[in-house]
C-alpha cells in the first residue's frame, strides 16, 4: 500500500492517512481486475468509511472508473481515485459526466 497525506496537515498535527493498493490493509482497492478491466472499466472499492481532507464522511462503496483511451495502469488508477476521494470528488457523479 502507498499512503496519501493531505498537505494541509503539519507533522505535529494528526493527519488523515489513506492506504491504497492491492493488499488487505488498503482503504481503497479494486473490486475486479478481470472482465470489466478488459472492457475499459476499473472497479474501485472503498473498504471502510473514511474522513476526507475537508472533514466529510465517505461511506464504504464501489465505483467504476471508465478507462476510455487511457493507459490501464491499475496502480496509477488507484492513486488518482484515492486522491479524488480524499478531496471530496464524488466518483459516481463523475462517471455520469463522461
Amino acid at each position: 500500500s502507498d499512503i496519501i497525506k493531505p498537505s494541509n496537515f503539519s507533522d505535529v498535527e494528526k493527519g488523515r492517512l489513506l492506504f491504497y493498493g492491492f493488499s488487505s490493509d488498503s482503504n481503497i482497492t479494486t473490486s475486479s481486475m478481470g472482465e470489466p478491466f478488459e472492457n475499459g472499466k476499473f472497479l474501485c472499492c472503498i473498504r471502510e468509511g473514511l474522513i476526507s481532507a475537508n472533514g466529510n464522511i465517505v461511506e464504504p462503496q464501489e465505483f467504476v472508473v471508465n478507462l476510455r483511451n487511457t493507459p490501464g495502469d491499475p496502480y496509477s488508477i488507484l492513486a488518482a481515485a484515492s486522491f479524488a476521494v480524499l478531496n471530496d470528488v464524488d466518483m459516481n457523479k463523475l462517471n455520469y459526466l463522461q
